[in-house]
């Protein structure tokens, strides 16, 4: 009897770690041909790492952990050339189940693949930003999240409100200014490229590769 009890204990400890980690993933893979840019628009978007490639595709792959994450889903649509992505509730979510679920814990995060010399936005008060390759231009407007460029080529605008600010590129003048944060830029007198940096209590730090 002991023995069956400790057996139906494991099986429920099990079942907990299994829905403790459960994860929904998908991928989406778009033609690139007429799209210009691209905009995340999301404020439950955990993070977005996005790299370029030489290859006319658009890759988006998604990661959603939590305990309500068979509810939510990445949409994407185009309109007049630019590429939107977002996170929703499925239709069939009612809003007396949201208010529960806005006390769970909910973790979603993108991996976008996207051909070299596109434009990229994101506009989000929690996504952390990992970027790395060769952009047209890009404009991030964050909130607490984090913002890493490795390996960066090209021109951008990156604000932040306390999240840390961390690039490294290459022939790049560099405009930095965060007012309550610790700034450690490397410039240089001309180059090809343009970065406006800024923070409110972020640090910012820019490192040149020669």
């Amino acid at each position: 009897m002991m023995g069956q009890s400790r057996y139906l204990l494991v099986i429920a400890a099990l079942m907990c770690c299994a829905l403790c980690f459960a994860q929904k993933k998908s991928q989406e893979i778009i033609e690139a041909e007429g799209i210009t840019g691209i905009l995340v628009d999301s404020d439950q978007i955990f993070k977005i790492d996005v790299s370029t490639h030489k290859t006319g595709k658009i890759i988006i792959k998604s990661g959603i952990d939590g305990e309500t994450f068979e509810t939510m889903r990445i949409n994407s649509t185009v309109k007049n050339g630019i590429l939107e992505i977002t996170a929703s509730r499925n239709p069939f979510f009612k809003d007396i189940d949201d208010k529960l679920a806005a006390h769970k814990v909910m973790s979603i995060v993108l991996y976008i693949t996207i051909p070299e010399a596109l434009e990229f936005w994101v506009d989000s008060s929690l996504a952390a930003v990992v970027m790395q390759g060769n952009y047209g231009s890009i404009e991030l407007n964050l909130g607490r999240g984090d913002c890493q460029l490795d390996h960066f080529r090209g021109n951008g605008t990156i604000n932040t409100r306390t999240g840390n600010i961390k690039v490294n590129t290459q022939n790049c003048i560099i405009d930095a200014s965060s007012r309550h944060g610790k700034e450690n830029v490397k410039n240089v007198a001309s180059g090809s490229y343009h970065l406006e940096l800024k923070s409110i209590t972020g640090s910012i730090t820019v490192t040149q590769s020669e």
